[in-house]
């Protein structure tokens, strides 16, 4: 694991970028660091991880076609990859999930963004998301029809570890509401689910109880 999270020093990053090839790296972090978009060029042009595996830019705000620059390394074959509160929003994703740079991704962490029902939608219908088996999308301010359409497409029967949770004041929907969403909800190979802060009711807890594959969790998150 190479850190170069909360560095200060744009130089520091830089070097280690650009004048150093780190062929045992297999994790890199860069997280909450005054990353911006000509490091960003530099990290996506960057020879120096050959061997990267899981990339890690939680809690960097991206602008402007910052997207578009971090998915024209076409070298990486990422399994894992945090982009927690980057201020992601809706064209971000979409264009973040019709490239082939997510191809090999097993674990993607979409944590407190800003995405809507397009950007759910993208998720749900990509093309490039075959591998994917673990999808983190707490807090991002996701409503009813953004939850329903997760579940139009082949993504949630490939998945084992789903994350819905949020946490704010006003639930995300209505009890009702959340009993729609776990009747339409089929993901067979489910293991870990948060429902965190989304009301489903007692209509809700019997058609979740009428899936065979609620039978087989193994975490449950409910609040």
């Amino acid at each position: 694991v190479l850190s170069l999270s909360n560095i200060v020093n744009e130089r520091t990053v830089i070097e280690a970028l650009t004048n150093e090839v780190w062929p045992k790296v297999h994790t890199l972090e860069i997280r909450e660091s005054l990353f911006n978009g000509t490091l960003l060029k530099i990290l996506a042009r960057s020879n120096a991880f050959p061997n990267l595996v899981s990339l890690d830019l939680s809690g960097n705000p991206f602008v402007d076609n910052d997207l578009e620059t971090l998915i024209s390394n076409q070298d990486w074959r990422l399994r894992t990859l945090n982009l927690s509160e980057c201020e992601l929003k809706s064209t971000a994703v979409q264009t973040l999930v019709k490239s082939s740079f997510v191809d090999h991704l097993h674990t993607l962490t979409l944590f407190q963004n800003e995405f809507g029902a397009q950007g759910a939608s993208a998720l749900a219908k990509s093309e490039h998301l075959t591998r994917l088996r673990r999808l983190d999308l707490r807090c991002n301010h996701l409503e009813a029809r953004q939850y329903l359409a997760l579940t139009k497409g082949e993504l949630l029967s490939r998945l084992t570890e789903l994350r819905l949770g949020c946490f704010r004041d006003t639930p995300p929907c209505t009890a009702a509401e959340g009993a729609e969403l776990m009747r339409a909800l089929e993901s067979p190979n489910i293991r870990h689910l948060d429902l965190t802060g989304i009301p489903i009711g007692a209509r809700g807890a019997k058609a979740m109880a009428s899936k065979e594959w609620a039978s087989r969790l193994r975490i449950l998150e409910l609040s």
